[in-house]
């Protein structure tokens, strides 16, 4: 009984030591783990369909900006669909593969790193032959610029992962060459008056179309 009872006592004093190191428990998830353990539901959907999960858990050294749920709620908003959940169901799995690949830099990157590496960096989303780049400016935090001039902001910065890190952002980023058009005016706020006049007009789909077309596009101001 004597020995037994050393044996116990030895392995709860083993079992405090480990807890008291982190045992291992500390140590981060993978990118897709992570963004699914901090509540980033939209974005691992997305990803899901997107078949880009297995790069999230095996690629290394990437930096992800991660949007939250409720930024993708309004880019569905502006989108016209429901909910966020609607999009991505809508969206093909190309579309949103490359949507999401603009949210990714090759490298890994913290916010300091970001705020000092220049003011733009090319992104893992190639276009027309060349990764496609994010205007990044740190005057007040550290924001970026997306193809349809919208900004976002990096709400929570420097989350850790096993093979990156990830940044969350307050915002959908949107890359040149996946939406038309109109889904273009309609995911800047500074076009509503004239996706208003396109849509009164009957032009959406003359504007969602094939193309290609130029479109000179009054903001709301130049309407007003």
């Amino acid at each position: 009984m004597k020995n037994w009872l050393i044996k116990i006592a030895a392995l709860i004093t083993t079992v405090s030591l480990v807890s008291a190191c982190g045992g291992g428990d500390d140590e981060p998830g993978t990118l897709a783990q992570e963004a699914q353990a901090r509540g980033f539901t939209a974005l691992v959907a997305a990803a899901e369909k997107a078949g880009l999960v297995a790069t999230l858990n095996t690629g290394n050294g990437l930096t992800v900006f991660a949007p939250t749920d409720a930024a993708f709620a309004a880019l569905a908003t502006q989108l016209g669909f429901a909910n966020a959940s609607a999009m991505v169901n809508a969206l093909p799995a190309p579309a949103l593969a490359n949507i999401l690949t603009y949210h990714v830099l090759p490298a890994r990157k913290s916010a300091a790193e970001l705020s000092s590496g220049g003011s733009s960096q090319p992104t893992a989303y190639n276009f027309d032959g060349t990764a496609a780049a994010l205007r990044i400016s740190s005057s007040a935090g550290v924001k970026l610029t997306d193809a349809v001039l919208t900004q976002a902001t990096v709400t929570v910065a420097d989350v850790p992962a096993s093979n990156g890190v990830i940044h969350a952002i307050d915002k959908v980023l949107v890359p040149p060459g996946v939406l038309t058009i109109v889904q273009m005016a309609q995911a800047n706020p500074a076009f509503s008056t004239l996706v208003g006049a396109v849509s009164g007009a009957g032009l959406v789909p003359t504007l969602n179309g094939a193309g290609p077309l130029t479109v000179f596009a009054p903001v709301n101001d130049a309407f007003a």
